[in-house]
């Protein structure tokens, strides 16, 4: 009996997915949504509000439909009830601005294969300089968005009316600590971050009706103990840029500064001991190679040593959402 010849479904899946997401990209880089957010309009009407040729716009109008974002009829396309909510500006779930977030990863990650070739990270990011590229200033407009958007989630986890002084370390623009500070307004807060960055967080909190209880430090917590007295730190998307030795750092001289019983929350993408699970997290470890100087998706077990190493207790870890894992612990 000859032996079946399997059909390559899955690898057909993933070789015509990707232009499903590009399109998505270039929709929201364009910012399509919005201009179809009250009434269907033509090519032509959709190129003239966004200043663009027709004749090449509607290549991507009718990928997004195939897609499943827009839907067109006689001619005219419109929003799906989706687009509208999330990828339309003033819909009450937008979020069509973190493209500035996601097109640098995606190219980190189809540069996966020449990193791994040469050993060097061919996207890198750097933060410890005396002057950020533009680029990456302006990342961190989508970067205040998507940390915003992890501020819902984490008061829905933690009630911060317990605390009186949190630290949000690698705090980028401050979006956890203002959204915080702006729910419970008994708490002071401080963001701590590089020099290069601390500027920029300087521009974000002064837009806070909250911004007379926001501190804003200049440290760098890798190299040395952080100094203060806090009752928890939030570490969010922080951990994974680091290389694992640096990391173990962070953590160790953040617990420095913390009141015993006071909690550490880490918000990461953290990879269960397998390594391939949750899928979305192994698979964003192809852009952070590209990325990062050893910075990663790290497993509960690595979190989990480097927590009790530090001097903490009652580890735990809870899902947020489909990709960010929250664990908690609380300092011996």
């Amino acid at each position: 009996m000859s032996k079946s010849i399997p059909k390559p479904v899955t690898i057909g899946k993933y070789l015509d997915g990707i232009y499903s997401s590009l399109a998505l990209l270039a929709g929201m880089q364009l910012d399509v949504f919005s201009v179809l957010r009250d009434e269907p309009r033509s090519a032509e009407e959709i190129a003239g509000q966004l200043k663009v040729d027709a004749k090449q716009l509607r290549f991507l109008l009718y990928a997004l439909v195939a897609a499943e974002l827009l839907t067109v009829s006689e001619g005219r396309f419109a929003n799906t009830e989706e687009s509208t909510f999330y990828l339309a500006k003033g819909g009450p779930g937008y979020f069509g601005d973190i493209h500035s977030v996601i097109a640098p990863m995606w190219q980190a990650a189809f540069l996966t294969a020449e990193t791994i070739r040469t050993g060097i990270p061919q996207h890198k990011v750097e933060y410890d300089m005396d002057v950020l590229p533009e680029a990456e200033i302006a990342a961190f407009h989508g970067m205040h968005k998507l940390s915003m958007m992890s501020v819902r989630n984490l008061t829905g986890y933690v009630d911060f009316s317990q605390h009186r002084h949190i630290v949000d370390i690698g705090g980028g623009t401050g979006a956890i600590a203002i959204g915080i500070a702006q729910a419970f307004p008994e708490l002071q807060a401080t963001v701590v971050d590089l020099p290069s960055i601390t500027s920029i967080t300087e521009q974000f909190v002064q837009k806070s009706p909250a911004k007379s209880r926001i501190r804003i430090l200049s440290e760098n917590v890798v190299k040395k103990p952080l100094q203060g007295n806090y009752d928890a730190a939030i570490l969010r998307a922080f951990t994974q840029v680091l290389a694992a030795d640096d990391a173990r750092a962070a953590i160790k001289n953040t617990a420095s500064a913390l009141i015993p019983g006071g909690k550490m929350y880490i918000v990461a993408q953290v990879l269960d001991d397998s390594r391939s699970e949750p899928a979305v997290v192994a698979l964003a470890n192809l852009a952070f190679l590209s990325l990062y100087e050893g910075g990663q998706a790290y497993t509960e077990s690595e979190y989990r040593t480097w927590l009790e190493d530090a001097g903490f207790t009652d580890v735990k870890r809870e899902m947020l959402t489909r990709n960010d894992t929250i664990i908690s612990a609380t300092k011996v």
